[in-house]
């Protein structure tokens, strides 16, 4: 459903007509079926899957097992599309959004990589530089991809582990998803983009330490 226009405008309309003005949609790890990166072209992900594997509900709550090998070696392509349909999708859903008074952000938990774990060296190893280097140049993209979004969500949760010093949480988050909008904006530098921290498993003081370069309004 979630790639039918119908669905879209049906949805919107609802939420004009009770009065919201924020839709938020949230993934472990969206990037793939939103952005084309340059620097690592394998990630980009064509067609819609479904897995046929029964499901169940001992997934682990901190996300390490959203995707199992038995949901991908049982699967089926419920639409086939480019990754070029797909960005133009997302944009014809922001300007229906934006049409109806609705602004859009994006929320991500981290470190997850699932549909580019294992391209272009890249992990879900916070010290992994591929890794890093792939977020931010996937940020950069989204934000330049997308002009009418409106924003971003980030936690320092369930991809990084429990006993890691805050400082060093944020400190990756700074350099992936700061730096990838800073190099977005640079570009148009008058653009407004929110980004809206979770408080989960993190100190308040080193989340504002670590992004108080940030250059557009920041939560």
């Amino acid at each position: 459903e979630m790639w039918e226009r119908d669905f879209w405008t049906a949805f919107l309309d609802a939420m004009a007509r009770h009065r919201y003005n924020v839709l938020s949609l949230w993934s472990l790890h969206p990037f793939p079926s939103l952005v084309k990166v340059p620097e690592f072209p394998e990630v980009a992900l064509d067609d819609v899957w479904r897995t046929r594997a029964k499901l169940d509900d001992t997934f682990s709550f901190a996300g390490s097992d959203m995707v199992r090998p038995e949901m991908l070696a049982d699967h089926e392509v419920v639409k086939r599309m480019t990754i070029d349909e797909k960005i133009e999708f997302w944009r014809w859903v922001m300007r229906q959004a934006a049409d109806r008074g609705i602004q859009v952000y994006f929320f991500t938990w981290n470190v997850f990589t699932w549909g580019a774990e294992g391209k272009h060296g890249i992990t879900n190893d916070l010290g992994n530089e591929a890794t890093k280097q792939y977020f931010r140049a996937s940020v950069r993209e989204l934000v330049k991809t997308y002009p009418l979004l409106a924003g971003m969500g980030i936690t320092a949760g369930e991809g990084m582990p429990h006993n890691m010093d805050s400082k060093v949480k944020e400190a990756w988050l700074w350099d992936t998803y700061g730096e990838g909008v800073r190099d977005a904006l640079k570009d148009e530098p008058q653009r407004e983009f929110r980004m809206i921290h979770r408080f989960h498993w993190t100190a308040q003081g080193d989340i504002l330490d670590a992004f108080k370069d940030y250059p557009g309004p920041f939560e």
